[in-house]
């Protein structure tokens, strides 16, 4: 594709930035999730979801199993209960510190879910006696939870450490996680930066870090966007129309995505595309990867439009309601940012 020098689209865009603002906060994300049951049987089911995901490869059983470990952490809750009780037993002080709470003035805290380590720290001799103190405080209701939820978190850990599809799959779900799991995955996947989450209503979403800026408009003509990037004469602004809406009128719906990058280290990156159902399910037609960089090649300070996108058509048969379009941009190894660009089908 011709590379265009697009000063005025740039700074088009860069005004959108602060519309999209708000609407990129995960503070929006609902905080805590509708707990499993954690029983005798919870292994099992998550044994299940994980040869289901391995035969399928349909996300819906790793998430099954991502549901396991997104909770509130319970543990920390119950000892902050019984604080003035349990502050006054030093060896159970000692414990939970050793686990990974601080003790404040009248109560405990952590940055992490603590009951993601029970499973982990329960095979080390070093903390085994510590877990096993802290729980005979409690029923034991609230033990087989902690082991079920760990194990749960550790399996993904496990998995995310072998294969790369479920590294990036489960990074891709980061985002939509409570704070303290997230903590968790960050720091046991080992990742240094923050996921960006960029979540549009107005067809327009921007992600910015310093290295790597991309927008991404949906539009109902996928043709007549790149016809219009390619045709532009130079410092002047291409029409790109965004929308939010597939109509009788316009029946399609796909992302435009603009980038330019500046000093990025891992290549090539790419974008997967979903949509999104009412219900929150996965489209059959789930889109794909495709390639957006392939390698750096002087790409500071230009606008470029991928070169791949995808397109839905619908019809009469498909259900009206508000969708999703889902774009995760990431490397071999990490996720980016995830955006999710709502429209409305209204046939």
């Amino acid at each position: 594709m011709k590379k265009l020098l697009k000063t005025v689209f740039l700074l088009t865009l860069l005004t959108l930035i602060m519309s999209c603002a708000s609407k990129a906060k995960t503070e929006d994300v609902q905080d805590i999730p509708v707990e499993p049951e954690y029983n005798e049987d919870s292994g099992t089911d998550m044994d299940k979801n994980w040869a289901l995901y391995y035969s399928t490869g349909d996300e819906a059983y790793l998430e099954n199993v991502i549901a396991y470990a997104d909770t509130q952490d319970l543990l920390i809750k119950k000892v902050n209960e019984r604080y003035q009780q349990l502050s006054q037993d030093s060896k159970f002080v000692e414990a939970f510190i050793n686990m990974g709470a601080e003790q404040k003035e009248g109560y405990f805290e952590s940055s992490y879910d603590l009951e993601l380590f029970v499973f982990y720290m329960l095979r080390m001799d070093k903390y085994k006696a510590d877990v096993q103190y802290i729980y005979s405080f409690f029923e034991q209701d609230l033990f087989v939870r902690g082991v079920m939820k760990s194990t749960a978190f550790w399996s993904l850990i496990s998995n995310a450490q072998q294969y790369e599809d479920i590294n990036i799959a489960i990074q891709k779900h980061i985002p939509y996680l409570n704070k303290k799991c997230q903590m968790n995955f960050y720091s046991f996947l080992q990742l240094k930066e923050y996921i960006g989450f960029i979540k549009s209503d107005n067809g327009i979403g921007v992600f910015q870090n310093g290295k790597l800026y991309i927008s991404i408009a949906l539009v109902n003509d996928i043709n007549q966007a790149f016809d219009a990037w390619v045709s532009v004469p130079e410092n002047e602004n291409p029409k790109i129309r965004n929308t939010t809406k597939v109509d009788s009128e316009n029946t399609s719906i796909a992302p435009f995505l603009v980038f330019y990058c500046n000093d990025w280290e891992d290549f090539p990156i790419y974008f997967d595309v979903e949509l999104m159902n009412p219900d929150g399910s996965v489209s059959p037609e789930k889109g794909k990867k495709l390639s957006l960089i392939e390698e750096n090649q002087n790409l500071q300070n230009l606008l470029y439009a991928a070169l791949q996108s995808y397109c839905w058509t619908f019809d009469e048969h498909d259900k009206n309601g508000n969708y999703i379009v889902r774009i995760t941009i990431h490397t071999a190894t990490r996720v980016i940012a995830v955006f999710d660009m709502d429209f409305v089908i209204d046939l």
